[in-house]
């Protein structure tokens, strides 16, 4: 599974990336995260809003905080093993 997080610097993204990354390292998955970071980039993508997250290529959020029980669930639709 591979998840593209696509972030700024303001606070409300920071908070997401460490939704994130605490649900990985609590699932032990062999989940890989691109980060992207550069806002001239996210037009190349169609991103518009941030914080937005992406599970193997299909837009899952964008524009919204996700509780850490939010992204559980939408990794879950994504792959029996969890």
């Amino acid at each position: 599974m591979h998840l593209k997080v696509f972030t700024s610097s303001d606070i409300n993204c920071k908070v997401f990336e460490k939704n994130i990354q605490e649900v990985v390292n609590e699932l032990h998955n062999t989940i890989s995260i691109e980060w992207i970071t550069d806002v001239n980039n996210f037009h190349l993508h169609g991103i518009f809003f941030t914080p937005t997250l992406l599970i193997d290529d299909q837009l899952v959020s964008n524009g919204k905080i996700l509780t850490k029980e939010e992204i559980k669930s939408h990794l879950e639709r994504f792959s029996h093993v969890l």
